[in-house]
């Protein structure tokens, strides 16, 4: 009997342990996502979820939503009886019937594209998250989150969490060579302030009269001879 108590505490216990350090739980439900196997390239790539509950749960949400960067292909499996009641490419969602302490499994096909807007160069890296939720009764949002970041060839740098087959991580070496030559002093370009519109002085013009061609004549002032008396 005893035997039987210790064998039943340690399945218990193994199977609260299924899911990944990273998983986010709360009320006894946790859930967690990652990828199979590690992002060695642009291009497809397979999004895993899992979720579990220490007790059964009727008509559970999980979502998945892909940050820019990513989108969802399509979806490739669900638990027995689920319903993939949306799907686009920013938001997937699956509704089924959860039982307690089963681990349920949500694979789901993404296309991880290069920065548009900026260019990734060697030694450089870009970040990608890609975010699962599930809702319940009892709480709104369960979410978890992963983070990767990808060098300009796709590959991930970053390794966290993968599940199935691993491939070896990729490590980026930056080297620089410096050449022999003259070096060149490139002077700075001297930027021209733009005046601020509310500071500009308004010039006008005020026009006098002309002064006239000749200037009048005038008398010489005329010498008063001193009178002399004897």
């Amino acid at each position: 009997m005893k035997n039987t108590i210790i064998f039943l505490i340690a399945v218990l216990l193994l199977t609260s342990c299924i899911l990944s350090s990273d998983a986010e739980c709360a009320k006894g439900v946790c859930i967690d996502v990652g990828f199979k196997g590690r992002i060695q390239e642009w291009g497809p790539a397979t999004v895993v979820i899992t979720i579990q509950s220490d007790h059964d749960i009727s008509g559970v949400k999980v979502s998945l939503n892909p940050f820019p960067g990513m989108k969802i292909i399509r979806s490739l499996s669900a638990p027995e009886g689920a319903e993939l009641i949306s799907q686009s490419e920013r938001n997937c969602v699956w509704q089924f019937d959860a039982l307690g302490n089963v681990e349920y499994t949500i694979t789901a096909e993404v296309e991880i594209s290069p920065p548009i807007y900026t260019v990734i160069e060697e030694g450089d890296s870009a970040q990608y998250d890609i975010q699962a939720s599930t809702q319940f009764p009892g709480i709104d949002f369960l979410v978890n989150q992963y983070s990767m970041h990808l060098d300009h060839l796709g590959r991930e740098i970053k390794p966290g969490k993968t599940y199935g087959a691993e491939a070896p991580a990729y490590e980026p070496k930056t080297t620089i060579t410096i050449m022999p030559g003259e070096i060149t002093v490139i002077e700075p370009t001297p930027i021209t302030p733009t005046p601020d519109p509310y500071l500009i002085a308004t010039l006008s013009t005020v026009n006098y009269p002309a002064p006239p061609a000749t200037a009048p004549e005038t008398s010489p002032t005329e010498m008063v001879e001193p009178v002399v008396y004897p």
